[in-house]
């Protein structure tokens, strides 16, 4: 079977997301992974053994399309209903992704190219408590990878320039803001975050902490916190401090990124040294700041948690762009140049948020 056609009929199964990058910010954007839903295996009960009958005619296309193209790998997402402790969930998610595992590599797969998360009951399929949503949530989402272009270590970008770091903060709960100059952007200089908001900070301005991990302590990035909830956030800190703090572009959170240089990650090609994503850390969220910085001198810019900025997904604004990776996910999906998204409703324990400022000419 031809390469287009095999390829062809994978994307009748795979998500909005990921068939291309099309839209990306620019040019840079478009070399990073694909990673596609192809089908999801229920579990009717909590047995790791699956029944893979029913999927046959779709694991034959994922079998033919693994043969076609040798860098590409499976992801298995296990999930479970919302039932037990967190780490129970964890625990029993992992049962079943290794469960579909054992089935495909029984199959013909080879292990070597089958990857197993588990997001246990993060992400519920169907709410609720009811039967029906209790076996739609126990689950395994089988997902293909298409790997990232490898980026030539150090490759300087064209506008990069020699960049001095500049820091400022307005106030004790603001976050400390670095200077980044974006020749040819429409607003010129702005500001980002040196770390992901604290729940520290979201504490002293909001007066709640609605974290998950919030025994990660008050280092650690604010998350559980929706899109709408980060700009009630923006409201408050803005009226207390005079300022006009906002989220990011997409573009202004990729150019910083990659701080004048195209890796595979922001600020390297080694994630173990730059931030924390699934097969490289344990399950949640951890203290900013404890990997290395990129050039910006901007710390986890990849991993921890995905950060919202203010783009809309493919212009639909119920849905917003999310950028850099989380704890939660695998090192694929933390590349530089990788685009999600999710509801603008969404709280989440893998999605957080940094600040972002255009700067007026006495802040340059």
């Amino acid at each position: 079977m031809a390469i287009r056609k095999i390829f062809s009929v994978v994307c009748l199964f795979f998500s909005q997301a990921a068939c291309a990058c099309d839209d990306a910010p620019n040019s840079a954007a478009q070399a990073g992974s694909a990673v596609s839903l192809v089908t999801t295996v229920y579990l009717p009960d909590e047995s790791p053994i699956a029944d893979l009958r029913p999927y046959q005619k779709k694991l034959r296309t994922i079998f033919d399309y693994l043969q076609e193209h040798p860098s590409a790998t499976l992801m298995l997402e296990g999930h479970t209903d919302d039932r037990g402790t967190n780490e129970r969930n964890l625990a029993l998610g992992s049962r079943y992704a290794e469960g579909v595992k054992k089935k495909l590599v029984s199959q013909g797969i080879d292990a070597s190219r089958i990857q197993t998360l588990s997001l246990g009951e993060e992400r519920p399929a169907v709410a609720g408590h009811t039967k029906r949503a209790r076996s739609k949530n126990r689950r395994v989402e089988i997902r293909m990878i298409q790997a990232a272009m490898q980026s030539q270590k150090g490759e300087e970008l064209e506008s990069s320039s020699t960049h001095v770091l500049q820091t400022f903060k307005d106030c004790p709960y603001c976050p400390e803001m670095r200077v980044i100059s974006q020749p040819g952007a429409e607003h010129g200089a702005f500001a980002l975050g040196k770390t992901e908001v604290t729940q520290a900070q979201w504490f002293a301005v909001m007066k709640d902490n609605p974290a998950g991990f919030d025994l990660c302590g008050e280092q650690c990035p604010a998350e559980q916190v929706s899109w709408d909830d980060v700009q009630q956030f923006l409201i408050k800190l803005n009226a207390l401090t005079g300022m006009q703090y906002r989220l990011p572009t997409e573009t202004e959170w990729e150019y910083a990124c990659y701080a004048g240089h195209k890796t595979m990650y922001c600020g390297g090609d080694d994630l173990r040294e730059l931030g924390w994503a699934a097969e490289y850390c344990e399950p949640g969220t951890h203290p900013v700041g404890q990997k290395l910085a990129n050039g910006y001198g901007l710390y986890d810019m990849t991993g921890n948690v995905w950060e919202w900025t203010s783009n809309c997904w493919k212009e639909n604004c119920a849905d917003r762009v999310i950028r850099g990776g989380s704890w939660g996910y695998i090192p694929q999906l933390a590349i530089a140049s990788f685009r999600h998204h999710s509801a603008q409703t969404t709280r989440s324990k893998l999605i957080g948020f940094r600040l972002a400022m255009t700067l007026s000419e006495n802040k340059q």
